[in-house]
C-alpha cells in the first residue's frame, strides 16, 4: 500500500511539477506543491503566514487577501443579481483570484448551546432543552447544519506591498458594502480563519465547534493542524483507516445549462420538494474565479474566433458541423460582452461531500443525483482530491490556480457568466432571537422563530391546519418558547387541547362552566386615571355589548351610537361599580324605540337574565400565573355567551396589559377560532385589538383549521388582516388562496407531516416564506402527547411524589426496555 501510494505521489508530483507549468524546479511553490505528497507536516503545504492587524489582511505564501463571511441568501430579486454582478465589474488586478465557498457546516453545538442556554428558567425547561439539543446532536435520520458562505479574495504578492494592501483595502470596503445591501457580512480575524479552516482541516463527525485563540508570533499554518493523519489514494482522501472516520470525495463541474439564472443556485443545497434528491451528510459547494493575463487571453479568443469564422463561412462544415452554428453565436456575444467591459476569467464550480466508509458511496450518489437532475454534468475527482481540497480553502484557490488550469481543469469564460454561480444561495436562517423556536429547513439549516422578532410591525401570528397537522402542538411549542423568554401566555381553548400542557407546566386553569363562580363585569377593571386608555376600553365595551345585544345580526350604526352614550352615561354616573343591568336600564328609559328594543335584547345579561351570575358584582378574575389557560369548551352548546366571555376575558388580559410596564411580552393565543370569532361583532373588536397590541409587547396568535375560516369568520378576517406573521401546516387537499402567487400556492400544498416532524410554512409579507420542520424529541412528545394512557400514567407517577421530569423519564424508560 505504501509503494501504491508513493507511485501515485510521484505520479502527481510529476503532473504538477516544474516543467509542464513552467515553476523554477527551487521555486518556494514547487516545494510546497511537492510536499502534498510526502509524510511532512500538513502545515507545510497550508497557505498562511501572518495576519496584518493594522490593514486586516492575511499574508499567505504567494498572495496577500482577505476573508468575508455572509449569511446566505433566500432566493432573490434584480437588486440582488445587480449587486452579485456589481462584485465581477470591478477592476480586478490580473493574477487576483476571487472564490466563494458555500459550507453545511454540521457543528452546531454553539447554535444548540445557545438555546439552550436560554432555557434555564425553571426544571421542566431545562429538561425540555436538554433533551431537545442531545437529540439533535446525536439523531440519524436529518442532517442539522448552519450553511456558511465565505468569500475570499488575493492579490499575488509585490514588491510594493503598500499600494497592493491599500488596494485589497479598497476592494474588501467595496465588497462588504455591496453585500450588506442584501445580508449580514462581516471581515474575517485570525480566530475566525484558525477556527473555519481548523474545522475543515482536521474534519470529523463531531457538532463541536472548536475555539481556537491565535498567536500572533506563530506562523498561522502551524496553529491550524490539530493532529492525526490525512491518507491520500486517488479515489478519495481519508482522515483514518477506522470505518467511522471521515472520507471526502471532490467533484468538477463540466457542463451547465445554457440558460442558469444566479437563483438556480439554491436548486443545489439540496431539491425543495423531494428527500430522495436531498445531501443528508457534510458538504460544500465552490466556485473559484481567476483573471489571467487579460492581453493573452484576448489573442487565445481571437485566434480561436478568428478560425471559427473562417469555418463558418463554409456552408459544408456548418452541415457537417452543427455546433458550429453554437460556436459562432457563441463567439459573437463573448465580443460583444468584452466590448462593453467583461473580462476573461478562468473558472471552476465544484462540490464535495464527507461520509464514512460505510456511507460514502451512497453520498456521493446523492450529490450526483442532485447535478444530474439540474442539468448539471458532474465529474468525480481523480488523483485530484487532494490538490482540489487544498484549493477550495478560504484563499488557496490563488495558490493553485495556474496548477489546475495547465491540467486542463478550469473553464475559459466571460466575467459576465460569474455571477450566475455564486453559491451564495442557503435557507432561512430565522428570527435573531435566541428564546424562539427551535425549527429546521427541508435542507437542514437550523434556526430560531420569535414573532416578537419583527422590527418593522406587528407581532400577532395567524396559525392554520386541519386536523393531525401539528397545529395545537406548534401553538403549545410558541407558548413554552413564550414562558422561556419571561412573557405571560394566555391561552384560550375549546376542545382541551392545551389542558395536559398548562397541567404539567403548573400554569392557571380557568374552565368557564355552570359551576364556575367567575365573574366578568367588564366594568370593573376600567382606568379611573388614564382617559386614553379609558376611551380604548369604551370601544372594547361596545363591540362586547353589540354582540350580547345582536349576536346573530349584529347592531347597526344607530344602535351603536345609543350603546356608546349609555356606556359613557352609566360610567358617569356609577364608574367601576356600573354593570351591564345599568346599561340596559338606561336604555329602557329612552324615549327612543329603538333604544327600548336595545334594553331588551341586553334582558340575558342583566341582573334577571339568565347569564346574571357572570355579570353581576366585581369582576373576579386573577390571573396568578404566567401561563394562564381559559378553557370555554362547556360553553360549546351556547355559543352567544361563548363568544361573549371570549371577548371579557380578552378585555381582561388586555387591560392588565395596558395597565402593566409594557415591557413584559405577552401572548394571547386563540385557538379554534372558526368557533370562538363567527359572530359578526367580532370584527371590530379583534381589529381594535389586534392593532393596539404592538405597542404593549403583546402577540394575537389565532388557530384555525383552514384558510376559509378567514374569509368566513369575521374574528378571524379581521385577525388575518391584522398580523404580519401567518404560520401555515398541512391544509386540506382542496385548500386555495387566492392572494398566493403560483410558486407560494405549489409551496403549500408540498406541505407534509411524518411521524418524525410536523411542517410549517412561515410567512412574512406577501412573497417572504419558508417551509420549517418542528422536529420533537422523545421527550417533548411525550410532553404533548394527548394519548390517555401517556397522561394517566404521568398523573400516577406524580401521586406518588416524582417530579413531571422523573415521570416523563421513567416513562421514556419504560418503552426503550
Amino acid at each position: 500500500m505504501i509503494e501504491t501510494l508513493s507511485s501515485l505521489g510521484k505520479k502527481l508530483v510529476g503532473m504538477f511539477g516544474d516543467l509542464p507549468i513552467g515553476i523554477p524546479e527551487k521555486s518556494k511553490a514547487d516545494a510546497q506543491k511537492k510536499s502534498i505528497f510526502s509524510a511532512s507536516p500538513f502545515a507545510d503545504v497550508l497557505p498562511y503566514v501572518a495576519f496584518d492587524e493594522e490593514c486586516n489582511l492575511f499574508i499567505n505564501n504567494e498572495s496577500c487577501g482577505f476573508v468575508i463571511e455572509a449569511i446566505p441568501l433566500v432566493g432573490g430579486d434584480s437588486d440582488a443579481y445587480k449587486i452579485l454582478n456589481g462584485l465581477f465589474q470591478e477592476s480586478f488586478e490580473e493574477g487576483s483570484s476571487i472564490q466563494c465557498l458555500l459550507w453545511a457546516d454540521h457543528r452546531i453545538d454553539n447554535f444548540l448551546n445557545t438555546w439552550e442556554s436560554a432555557r434555564q428558567t425553571n426544571e421542566i425547561h431545562a429538561s425540555i432543552a436538554k433533551h431537545r439539543v442531545e437529540f439533535f446532536k446525536h439523531q440519524k435520520f436529518f442532517a442539522p447544519r448552519l450553511f456558511r458562505f465565505i468569500l475570499s479574495y488575493t492579490l499575488p504578492l509585490t514588491r510594493d506591498s503598500q499600494a497592493g494592501k491599500k488596494q485589497l483595502v479598497d476592494i474588501r470596503e467595496k465588497i462588504i458594502k455591496s453585500l450588506k445591501a442584501i445580508t449580514y457580512a462581516f471581515s474575517w480575524k485570525p480566530k475566525d480563519l484558525l477556527e473555519t479552516v481548523g474545522g475543515l482541516v482536521n474534519f470529523n463527525f463531531s457538532t463541536e465547534y472548536v475555539k481556537r485563540a491565535w498567536n500572533p508570533y506563530e506562523n498561522l499554518s502551524n496553529q491550524i493542524p490539530a493532529g492525526g493523519q490525512l491518507f491520500l489514494d486517488e479515489k478519495k482522501l481519508s482522515w483514518g483507516n477506522e470505518k467511522n472516520d471521515p472520507i471526502l470525495k471532490t467533484f468538477r463541474v463540466l457542463d451547465t445549462p445554457s440558460h442558469w439564472p444566479p437563483i438556480a443556485m439554491q436548486r443545489l443545497i439540496g431539491d425543495v420538494f423531494r428527500d430522495t434528491f436531498r445531501i443528508n451528510h457534510p458538504f460544500f459547494l465552490h466556485y473559484g474565479v481567476h483573471f489571467p493575463n487579460q492581453a493573452k487571453a484576448e489573442s487565445h479568443f481571437w485566434r480561436r474566433s478568428h478560425l471559427i469564422e473562417n469555418q463558418g463561412k463554409s456552408y459544408t462544415l456548418i452541415r457537417l458541423i452543427p455546433e458550429l452554428a453554437d460556436e459562432l453565436k457563441e463567439c459573437d456575444f463573448v465580443r460583444r460582452s468584452t466590448n462593453q467591459g467583461s473580462r476573461f476569467v478562468w473558472t471552476q464550480l465544484s462540490a464535495g461531500v464527507w461520509a464514512n466508509s460505510e456511507e460514502i458511496q451512497q453520498a456521493s450518489q446523492s450529490i450526483k443525483n442532485l447535478f444530474k437532475i439540474n442539468q448539471i454534468r458532474l465529474e468525480e475527482n481523480t488523483c485530484l482530491h487532494l490538490p482540489h481540497f487544498l484549493s477550495i480553502l478560504p484563499m488557496g484557490w490563488g495558490e493553485y490556480t495556474q496548477a489546475l488550469k495547465d491540467l486542463n481543469v478550469l473553464k475559459t469564460t466571460i466575467s459576465t457568466e460569474c455571477p450566475s454561480f455564486i453559491p451564495i444561495q442557503g435557507e432561512w436562517t430565522g428570527t435573531p432571537s435566541a428564546d424562539g423556536v427551535l425549527l429546521v429547513g427541508r435542507r437542514g439549516q437550523l434556526m430560531n422563530w420569535n414573532p416578537f422578532d419583527n422590527k418593522n410591525g406587528n407581532f400577532n401570528c395567524i396559525v392554520v391546519g386541519t386536523s393531525s397537522s401539528g397545529k395545537s402542538v406548534f401553538m403549545q411549542e410558541l407558548a413554552v418558547s413564550g414562558l422561556v423568554m419571561g412573557a405571560n401566555v394566555y391561552i384560550i381553548d375549546v376542545g382541551r387541547s392545551f389542558e395536559k400542557t398548562c397541567e404539567i407546566l403548573e400554569g392557571q386553569h380557568i374552565e368557564f362552566s355552570k359551576k364556575s363562580n367567575i365573574c366578568l363585569n367588564p366594568f370593573s377593571n376600567i382606568s379611573l386615571d388614564d382617559e386614553e386608555e379609558r376611551d380604548t376600553y369604551f370601544s372594547f365595551l361596545k363591540s362586547i355589548i353589540s354582540c350580547m345585544a345582536a349576536p346573530t345580526q349584529g347592531t347597526t350604526d344607530h344602535e351603536n351610537s345609543l350603546i356608546e352614550m349609555a356606556i359613557k352615561e352609566v360610567w358617569n354616573q356609577k364608574k367601576n361599580n356600573s354593570t351591564v343591568s345599568d346599561v340596559a336600564d338606561w336604555l329602557s328609559k329612552q324615549g327612543d324605540s329603538v333604544a327600548n328594543k336595545l334594553g331588551v335584547m341586553l334582558s340575558p345579561y342583566t341582573r334577571d337574565g339568565s347569564y346574571a351570575k357572570y355579570f353581576e358584582g366585581k369582576n373576579n378574575v386573577n390571573f396568578s400565573n404566567a401561563m394562564v389557560l381559559i378553557e370555554l369548551e362547556e360553553l360549546k352548546n351556547k355559543p352567544d355567551l361563548q363568544t361573549v366571555v371570549l371577548q371579557l376575558f380578552i378585555m381582561t388580559i388586555a387591560n392588565k396589559a395596558f395597565l402593566g410596564d409594557r415591557k413584559t411580552p405577552f401572548y394571547i393565543c386563540i385557538d379554534e377560532a372558526w368557533d370562538l370569532l363567527r359572530a359578526k361583532q367580532t370584527e371590530k373588536f379583534i381589529e381594535t385589538l389586534a392593532r393596539r397590541l404592538r405597542k404593549y409587547r403583546g402577540s394575537l396568535v389565532v388557530g384555525t383549521q383552514s384558510m376559509d375560516d378567514f374569509r368566513t369568520t369575521p374574528g378571524a378576517k379581521a385577525a388575518y388582516e391584522n398580523s404580519d406573521w401567518v404560520c401555515l401546516l398541512a391544509q386540506k387537499d382542496t385548500e386555495t388562496n387566492k392572494d398566493f402567487s403560483e410558486s407560494k400556492q405549489k409551496m403549500l400544498e408540498s406541505i407534509s407531516r411524518a411521524e418524525e416532524y410536523r411542517e410549517i410554512m412561515i410567512c412574512n409579507g406577501k412573497e417572504n416564506y419558508s417551509i420549517c420542520r418542528l422536529i420533537l424529541d422523545p421527550f417533548s412528545r411525550l410532553l404533548y402527547s394527548t394519548k390517555a394512557e401517556e397522561y394517566s400514567r404521568i398523573k400516577e407517577l406524580r401521586k406518588q411524589g416524582k417530579s413531571l421530569v422523573e415521570a416523563i423519564q421513567k416513562i421514556l424508560g419504560e418503552k426503550r426496555v
